[in-house]
């Protein structure tokens, strides 16, 4: 009965483990594809920080989540609209399932692949140059940042 127990004990750590891999991997995917800026430019030009958020809006892209699911992360542009440095993940609601964790972590991270690197104004570029900004994602509305 004691091995039985110590075999069970072992098997839940082994998955716990596995899971734990599986989101470290899925974070170094995310921080390595939004370190590229190899994403589609956006054509229209950006002249203020609240038309950063809505080119964020208009590129999220998600799929139907059973669970509510819901994720801020922090990043900086350059002058010229790519993204400075690694982006961070700030918060992350921990009540959803980890599968569905990761796979809404995907989604942001294909919407920043997909806009950036913005098109800053001049001025805008200036203003916004390594200076980090926030962008909260929820899967249960229509809008993300």
């Amino acid at each position: 009965m004691g091995r039985d127990c110590v075999r069970r004990r072992s098997t839940k750590i082994w998955h716990i483990m596995q899971l734990i891999r599986a989101m470290v991997l899925v974070e170094i995917v995310v921080v390595a594809l939004l370190s590229r800026h190899a994403g589609a430019q956006t054509t229209k030009e950006l002249n203020t920080i609240a038309d950063i958020y809505a080119a964020v809006r208009a590129c999220w892209k998600t799929t139907t989540f059973s669970d509510p699911a819901e994720l801020a992360v922090r990043l900086s542009f350059t002058r010229d609209g790519k993204i400075l440095g690694k982006a961070r993940v700030t918060y992350e609601n921990k009540t959803a399932p980890v599968g569905t964790r990761l796979r809404f972590r995907m989604a942001v991270m294909n919407t920043f692949e997909r806009c950036t690197p913005f098109s800053f104004s001049p001025d805008l570029g200036d203003a916004v140059a390594g200076k980090p900004l926030n962008f909260r994602f929820r899967s249960n509305s229509d809008s993300g940042a």
